[in-house]
């Protein structure tokens, strides 16, 4: 089960919503997938984007690693609590790489029309977070 409370599919097919938010630009993406930065209002801002494995820096909070161990219900009261620290865990660290490396957001999941990579940048991210 993800801790994330996002749902474990995209439903945004049943839900009539586009999966390719960056028509008109050299990107394909989500909206949802973005983390932190420029993109999401007006996607023509994206420039130079990097991702993510957003389960994976999680993981490596030790708010998580703690609903894991004392096998704590993540939709509990505490489980929500302790998510939303290791959330926060993360986008912090994400904003500080996405800054110092001059990206223009940080998404989950983001492709390049033409099939040229996007920088993962998530062994920053765990670096910036302590290296967990």
């Amino acid at each position: 089960m993800p801790l994330t409370g996002a749902p474990d599919q995209d439903s945004s097919a049943g839900l009539g919503m586009r999966l390719d938010d960056g028509g008109g630009t050299p990107y394909i993406f989500n909206r949802r997938d973005n983390i932190c930065g420029k993109g999401v209002k007006n996607p023509a801002s994206i420039t130079k984007p990097a991702t993510v494995d957003y389960e994976a820096l999680l993981a490596t909070t030790d708010e998580v690693r703690k609903i894991k161990k004392d096998r704590i219900d993540s939709q509990s009261a505490e489980g929500l609590k302790l998510m939303s620290e290791a959330r926060r865990k993360v986008l912090k660290a994400c904003e500080e790489v996405r800054q110092a490396n001059t990206h223009c957001g940080i998404w989950k999941k983001i492709t390049r029309r033409d099939g040229r990579e996007v920088a993962d940048i998530t062994a920053k991210v765990k670096a910036e977070m302590g290296g967990k």
